[in-house]
């Protein structure tokens, strides 16, 4: 679900905002030259049609029990509208038996996991069910527990010794979250000038985090952030997308200005291409003995992980899932892997819906 607002831009330039901030908002159609219709939701992924004029007055037109999304506007009123049941799944594979342990998700929003250091919990964001326009970060054990809403927040990552979760806040101005796993206080962290937070990773020390953030204007830049109250300081040069940092805390795999993958010497501040990586495949952790990165290439049907040696670009296949069930699956499959406990875990977003030609609607 993508949380937005409903705008418009005259020809001049102008920019008006027309309504306030929804936690999941899909579908938009002039209905008339003075009023937009828009699919919006707050607390469920159930997205409801609203109408807003050009003064900025929304109003309710149509909800229905399942979510629902506009798709278009016949000139003479008629209405196409997709009912959708939007799902999603998070999976385990088991180390030993290689059996696929399903379930793990909590309501109709959770995704992006990610594995504990030791292999026996996970960390997801949850945007159904009870989460707001700022997302739940969610911790759940393996072991069958029930999952623990630690606090707000998205992106989740898990600290190297497993007590803590990073997660960005989407307030205004952006924070990130530190959750703290069973007692405790959550802090939260002010990232001085950046406006647009796209990921985050934690160093080894655990005192520090990578932010791949902008600033107002500015593109998508890396940064180094202390968690004890430092600014965002810039980290490579500024078209250096960095993506993951190496047990040593010395290197840091990235993406360049070609989309080529790269290793940072923070020493040196010289990038090293890595070869057999290509532009759609996607790595966010070092292997463990610090010489290759684990990468993921998948499409919405099935994925692979392969080790991809840093030095010489070696492809080496780990594990390979194929769904059994493919109807629906709308997003590229990735795979998550902890090798201390040779645990691999993957989420699933499916839409399974039908159209509908509505009259009448006012």
């Amino acid at each position: 679900m993508i949380g937005g607002w409903v705008a418009v831009v005259d020809e001049t330039g102008n920019h008006k905002l027309l309504t306030r901030e929804y936690g999941g908002i899909q579908g938009l159609a002039w209905r008339t030259g003075s009023e937009i219709w828009f699919t919006a939701a707050d607390q469920t992924t159930d997205q409801q049609l609203y109408a807003v004029g050009l003064s900025g007055k929304v109003r309710h037109i149509l909800a229905a029990p399942q979510r629902t999304r506009l798709m278009d506007i016949a000139a003479d009123g008629r209405v196409l509208l997709s009912n959708e049941q939007y799902r999603t799944e998070i999976t385990e594979i088991d180390p030993g038996a290689g059996k696929e342990h399903r379930g793990l998700e909590w309501f109709n929003g959770s995704s992006n996991p990610d594995i504990s250091p030791d292999g026996k919990a996970i960390v997801f964001m949850e945007w159904g069910g009870p989460a707001g326009p700022l997302y739940l970060v969610v911790y759940r054990k393996l072991d069958g527990s029930a999952p623990v809403a630690l606090g707000p927040g998205t992106a989740a990552k898990f600290s190297p010794d497993g007590t803590t979760i990073a997660a960005a806040i989407l307030t205004r101005p952006l924070q990130v979250a530190l959750h703290l796993i069973g007692t405790g206080e959550s802090r939260r962290l002010p990232v001085g000038y950046i406006v647009n937070l796209d990921h985050l990773d934690w160093f080894p020390d655990g005192k520090h985090l990578l932010l791949i953030g902008a600033a107002e204007g500015q593109s998508l830049r890396t940064f180094e952030m202390d968690i004890e109250g430092g600014k965002p300081q810039p980290l490579g040069s500024p078209d250096f997308i960095g993506g993951a940092v190496a047990k040593d805390g010395k290197r840091i795999a990235g993406r360049n200005a070609s989309g080529e993958a790269v290793v940072l010497d923070r020493e040196t501040q010289k990038m090293h291409v890595v070869p057999a990586i290509e532009s759609w495949e996607v790595f966010d952790k070092w292997a463990e003995d610090g010489q290759a990165l684990l990468v993921s290439s998948g499409t919405p049907a099935a994925v692979r992980m392969y080790r991809v040696e840093v030095a010489t670009g070696k492809r080496t296949l780990l594990q390979t899932v194929e769904l059994s069930e493919k109807a629906g699956s709308m997003l590229k499959l990735r795979l998550q892997y902890n090798e201390y406990s040779k645990t691999y875990v993957y989420d699933t977003r499916r839409i399974l819906g039908s159209l509908y030609v509505v009259e009448g609607l006012e």
